[in-house]
C-alpha cells in the first residue's frame, strides 16, 4: 500500500507553490463561525466541534482542506463518495456537519444530497471551476475553496486546543448493518506518527519519500 524512495532533490518544476496557502484555516474558521454562532474562531473551539465533511478524491485541494480543517481546530470528516447518497446523508446528519468540501466532478450529486441535510450551511468546491447548486434549492452557500481563501483567508492560533481534542471523523461503509463512526484525536494521530517512524515500522525518515496508494477516506 506504500511506496518508500529515496528524496529527489527538488528542483523548480517540481517546487509546489505555497504562496498565500496559509489562510487556509482561517478561511474555515471563518465559514464556522457564520455556521456556528458564537464559536470564537478557530482557537478554542469545542472537541465536539465544528465539524467539516470532505467528499472528495485524493487531490492537492482535498489534502489542504484535510491539514487546514483540524490544524484549525475542526473536525475533519472524510466521506466515502462511491456511498450511496442515503448513507452519505445519514451520516452527515448524525456527524451535524455544517461545512461540506467536495470535488467539482461530484458536484452533481448536491442536488440530491443537500435537500437531505438541513444541516449544512457551507459548501466548499474544490479542485478546480463547478457549477454552483442551483439558486433557491437549499439554504447552503456555495463556494470555490480559491474564492474562500481570497476573500476570507486569515492567520490564525495554530493548533490552540487540547491533545484529547477530535481531529478526525470516519464511518464504516455499513456492510455488516447501520454506518457506525469512529472519532481520531489529535493525540492518537500524533501517536500513531511517531510508531510509523520506528525501526521496526516503517522507519521512515526526511531522506525519504511516501506514495501513499489508498483514499484519503474511509
Amino acid at each position: 500500500r506504500m511506496m518508500v524512495r529515496p528524496a529527489i532533490p527538488a528542483t523548480p518544476s517540481r517546487k509546489r507553490r505555497s504562496s498565500g496557502r496559509t489562510g487556509l484555516p482561517g478561511a474555515l474558521a471563518s465559514a464556522a463561525n457564520v455556521a456556528w454562532p458564537g464559536t470564537p474562531g478557530c482557537a478554542n473551539v469545542s472537541p465536539a466541534g465544528p465539524r467539516a465533511a470532505t467528499l472528495a478524491w485524493n487531490t492537492h485541494h482535498h489534502l489542504e482542506v484535510y491539514f487546514a480543517a483540524m490544524g484549525a481546530g475542526s473536525v475533519c470528516h472524510t466521506l466515502n463518495p462511491r456511498l450511496t447518497v442515503e448513507h452519505l446523508a445519514a451520516m452527515i446528519n448524525e456527524a451535524e456537519d455544517r461545512i461540506l468540501a467536495i470535488a467539482s466532478s461530484l458536484s452533481p450529486m448536491l442536488d440530491q444530497l443537500l435537500p437531505l441535510c438541513p444541516g449544512v450551511e457551507h459548501v466548499v468546491l474544490l479542485d478546480g471551476p463547478a457549477e454552483a447548486p442551483a439558486d433557491g434549492r437549499h439554504a447552503a452557500r456555495a463556494w470555490t475553496l480559491e474564492a474562500l481563501l481570497a476573500d476570507h483567508g486569515r492567520s490564525v492560533a495554530w493548533g490552540d486546543f487540547a491533545e484529547e481534542a477530535a481531529a478526525g471523523l470516519c464511518y464504516t461503509s455499513g456492510t455488516t448493518g447501520r454506518p457506525k463512526g469512529v472519532l481520531y484525536t489529535h493525540r492518537s494521530n500524533y501517536l500513531h506518527t511517531l510508531r510509523a517512524l520506528q525501526a521496526d515500522a516503517m522507519a521512515l525518515t526526511a531522506a525519504d519519500t511516501v506514495l501513499v496508494a489508498v483514499p484519503m477516506f474511509h
